[in-house]
C-alpha cells in the first residue's frame, strides 16, 4: 500500500482531523524503486510530488510535527539479503547519490 494511500486511510479513520500532539513519520521510496518506470526522473518527480501533496493534506488536517527521515542505502545490503533486488543495486545507488542517467 502506498504512503499516499496510508495517509488517506489514516485521515479517513479519524474523520479528517489529525492529532496535533502526535509525531507523524512519513517515509516512502526505497521499495518503490522496484516498480519505477523507464523514465526514472519523471517517476521520482511524480512520487515526490504526490508525497509532498499528501503531507500538506496531513498538515492541513491538524498535524504539527511531521518528520521525513532519510533513506538508508539498501543497495549496500542487497547481496546479503537486503530489500533491493541485486539486479537493481547500481540503479538504486545512483539515485541515492543523485546521479540521474
Amino acid at each position: 500500500m502506498s504512503a499516499v494511500t496510508q495517509i488517506r486511510n489514516y485521515l479517513s479513520s479519524v474523520n479528517g482531523i489529525a492529532n496535533p500532539n502526535a509525531l507523524y513519520m512519513v517515509k516512502s521510496g526505497d521499495n518503490d524503486l522496484n516498480y519505477s518506470t523507464p523514465d526514472l526522473t519523471a517517476y521520482l518527480i511524480n512520487s515526490a510530488s504526490a508525497i509532498a501533496a499528501e503531507v500538506s493534506v496531513l498538515q492541513a488536517a491538524g498535524a504539527r510535527t511531521i518528520m521525513a527521515p532519510n533513506s538508508y542505502n539498501s543497495a549496500l545490503f542487497a547481496q546479503s539479503g537486503g530489500d533491493i533486488d541485486p539486479a537493481n543495486r547500481l540503479r538504486y545507488t545512483q539515485i541515492q547519490c543523485g546521479i540521474f542517467l
